[in-house]
């Protein structure tokens, strides 16, 4: 479609050097003629979706420099597009900084709901928000980068139509009625860095839920005020939160959440009791997707995450990925790293300090106990973990199958040069300690080359020794 409208262009300007001139019509055509007449004359019923059909970018910004492009081909095509209210439905401050193109999108958008973007640092809200705030009745969608403004004045009037609202990096006056309370159709908010009003009653009845680094005047949100927040949207369907909130009250009340089927917490700072609380008290037992990741945080404090939520989850996951770094902690339903593994299983990826085995064997054990003996488990090592991993996986009378994570199917180590560590020697020393090794394919990563270097090893039981295997 690209081309064939370049082709129009080009054909265009052929017919002006020659002085032709095109008829703007968009009736039938009854009699063969050039491509841009065909085309021209389409019914408009046809025409409107095939020019959707070219715009080959979501971005609502492209897509309006592309409709402004198509508007040029000639008189009739300028004709259709400016007609039609729906490629005009966004409105951002940008590409262009003149108010006059702004106020002429919004008159050729008609009755129809309006798309409102503000991300440009170069024009000041007070020099966007007062022209579309005249139309805040038909507004759909609201996403707004305020860089430290406060935005109380532009978010007063009742927005009966607004499903979703994205605001970043912007305050709002305690005293605040945000739209006035009529905000119906509201299921989406997203906040990102927003200093929240008194009243957070536009904060009730969603479905999608984000909300990052907020706060209020006095300071950080309270984990009572969070629990109010999730209380007022029972019906919610994706949380995103962080763990910034002060923790006043140990432990919080549950918040049954039946229609959550994804949540993801993050953590940044050192609060060693807010994420583990946060994942106490919202109970999800439809859950699809979880993900935390823990930055910054004392690994063992946050193993206190395997609560409830999280164990159920995991339970039912038919992917799982958890890795354990001395001062970071990530649990994933979703794999994304590279591992020797097949679609479904339990990737854990250990990267301690010896002094930090203990976690780790802790986390092992939490892994175990919570995974079928059925699901594959994939493990990742480097050389300060393996012997007290290997150690930990050698068969033992306190668990009732007799190993250890008993699904393990692969084991990746990670090392700086194959020659200096024994690791033949402690994959030797748990097969002479009863663990069958048939099931498990050893992928040994030499990482001190650029691209690295990887060879992968069975277990021989006639010769107990490592094989290559090709």
């Amino acid at each position: 479609m690209g081309k064939f409208v370049l082709a129009l262009k080009s054909q265009k300007q052929a017919q002006k050097s020659s002085g032709l001139r095109h008829q703007a019509s968009m009736e039938p055509f009854s009699k063969p003629s050039k491509p841009s007449n065909h085309f021209s004359r389409l019914p408009i019923e046809l025409f409107v979706p095939i020019i959707f059909l070219s715009f080959d970018t979501p971005d609502p910004i492209l897509r309006l420099i592309r409709t402004e492009e198509l508007r040029l081909v000639n008189r009739a095509w300028q004709t259709a597009i400016d007609s039609t209210p729906i490629f005009w439905v966004c409105i951002p401050n940008e590409p262009s900084p003149d108010s006059k193109s702004i106020q002429r999108w919004i008159i050729k958008s008609g009755e129809a709901p309006l798309h409102v973007l503000s991300k440009q640092r170069l024009r000041p809200l007070g020099g966007f928000l007062p022209l579309v705030i005249p139309h805040a009745h038909r507004w759909r969608t609201v996403e707004l980068a305020a860089y430290s403004c406060c935005i109380s004045n532009y978010i007063k009037k009742p927005v009966p139509l607004l499903e979703a609202l994205h605001v970043s990096n912007a305050s709002i006056l305690r005293d605040t009625i945000v739209f006035r309370g009529v905000h119906p159709a509201l299921s989406t908010v997203e906040l990102d860095a927003v200093v929240l009003p008194n009243d957070t009653g536009f904060l009730r009845n969603l479905k999608v839920l984000r909300l990052r680094s907020v706060s209020r005047p006095s300071g950080r949100l309270r984990l009572s005020q969070l629990q109010a927040i999730l209380d007022s949207s029972p019906h919610l369907e994706q949380l995103v939160l962080d763990a910034r909130y002060t923790v006043d009250m140990e432990p919080p009340p549950p918040i049954l959440l039946a229609s959550l089927t994804s949540f993801q917490l993050t953590a940044t700072m050192y609060r060693p009791h807010c994420p583990a609380s946060i994942a106490t008290m919202i109970q999800a037992p439809n859950i699809t997707r979880l993900d935390l990741c823990f930055d910054g945080q004392p690994v063992p404090a946050t193993l206190t995450v395997f609560s409830e939520l999280t164990v159920e989850r995991i339970r039912r996951a038919l992917s799982l990925e958890i890795k354990v770094f001395p001062w970071a902690f990530k649990l994933s339903t979703d794999i994304q790293s590279k591992a020797p593994r097949a679609p479904q299983g339990v990737l854990v990826s250990l990267s301690e300090h010896p002094q930090e085995m203990e976690v780790a064997v802790r986390l092992l054990r939490c892994i175990g106990t919570i995974t079928s003996p059925s699901v594959p488990v994939d493990l990742v090592v480097d050389q300060n973990t393996m012997e007290g991993v290997f150690n930990y996986l050698k068969p033992s009378l306190e668990f009732e199958v007799g190993n250890p994570l008993p699904g393990l199917r692969s084991v990746q180590l990670y090392l700086e040069q194959w020659d200096d560590y024994p690791y033949k020697r402690i994959v030797g020393d748990l097969a002479r300690a009863g663990r069958d090794l048939a099931k498990v394919t050893f992928h040994l990563w030499k990482s001190d080359s650029d691209d690295g270097e990887e060879q992968v090893f069975k277990w021989d039981a006639e010769t107990l020794s490592l094989v290559v295997v090709d």
